[in-house]
């Protein structure tokens, strides 16, 4: 859990680093609600989040996240 963490401050301090690989990994490798909105965060603002996240996302019990999906339509 710590090492998903440390890989998402990691790609919020490179902001042009290609986040789309590793965040997915992330958001898929863990129940915390915080690391998965983070990942979410990451991917949307390289406009790279997956259909299939959103779509997940729509449900999520974070609010950030359900925004995010909203946005993402």
């Amino acid at each position: 859990l710590f090492l998903l963490m440390d890989v998402i401050k990691v790609l919020e301090n490179n902001p042009r680093a290609d986040c789309s690989q590793l965040a997915v990994i992330a958001y898929a490798s863990t129940p915390c609600q915080n690391c998965r909105c983070r990942a979410v965060e990451l991917l949307h603002r390289q406009g790279v989040v997956p259909s299939w996240m959103v779509e997940e996302c729509q449900y999520d019990s974070n609010e950030e996240s359900r925004a995010i999906a909203g946005e993402s339509k």
